[in-house]
C-alpha cells in the first residue's frame, strides 16, 4: 500500500511539474486577468490588463574602447583558469567583431591555455583575412603553438579570403 501511495505523489508531482515548466508565459502577456468576483462587486474593477515587458536589444553593440579596461579588469578576477580563459577568449571575439585587434591582441596574451590562445589567435586572423589584411592573418596562423591545429587554421584563413561563404557558422566575425 505503501509503495502504490509513494507511487502516486510521484506521478502526481512529475505531471504538476511537465504542466508548470510546459506552460508557456507569453501566452499571457498581453492578456486581460479576471479576478474571482465577491458578491456585489461589478465585473469592470475586478479585469486589469498586463503590460507588457520591455525588449531587451540581444545584439546591441557595447562600446568597447570605453568598456575594455572593465573588461580586463574583471575577468583577471576570475580565479579559475578555464573560466578566466574563456573570458578573455570572449573579449578576443568581441574585439574582432568590432574590428579592435589591438584590444584581441591584449586579451588573447592573457589566455593561459595553449588550445584556448590558438583560437584565439584563429578567430582574429580569420578577422584579419576578412578585412583584407592577409599579411598580419597568416603572421598569426604561424605562431599558433598546437602544431596539429595550424594546418587547418591556415586553411580556415584561406577560405576566409577565397570563399568565406564556405567557413562554418560561428567562425565569420558578426
Amino acid at each position: 500500500m505503501f509503495k502504490f501511495i509513494f507511487a502516486m505523489l510521484i506521478t502526481a508531482g512529475l505531471a504538476g511539474g511537465a504542466v508548470y515548466y510546459g506552460t508557456n508565459m507569453t501566452e499571457f502577456r498581453n492578456n486581460e486577468i479576471s479576478l474571482p468576483l465577491k458578491w456585489g462587486q461589478k465585473t469592470q474593477s475586478n479585469t486589469f490588463k498586463i503590460s507588457p515587458q520591455p525588449k531587451v536589444a540581444l545584439n546591441s553593440k557595447i562600446d568597447l574602447v570605453r568598456v575594455m579596461p572593465t573588461l580586463m579588469e574583471q575577468a583577471d578576477k576570475i580565479s579559475t583558469i578555464e573560466i578566466r580563459d574563456q573570458a578573455y577568449l570572449d573579449i578576443v571575439s568581441a574585439s574582432v567583431s568590432d574590428k579592435r585587434f589591438s584590444f584581441a591582441d591584449a586579451a588573447m596574451q592573457n589566455i593561459i591555455q595553449p588550445e584556448l590562445r590558438d583560437t584565439a589567435r584563429s578567430r582574429m586572423a580569420i578577422a584579419l583575412a576578412m578585412d583584407g589584411r592577409a599579411d598580419d592573418a597568416f603572421e598569426l596562423i604561424d605562431a599558433v603553438e598546437v602544431d596539429a591545429l595550424r594546418d587547418v587554421m591556415r586553411l580556415q584563413v584561406l577560405e576566409a579570403l577565397i570563399a568565406p561563404q564556405n567557413l562554418p557558422p560561428g567562425l565569420l566575425p558578426q
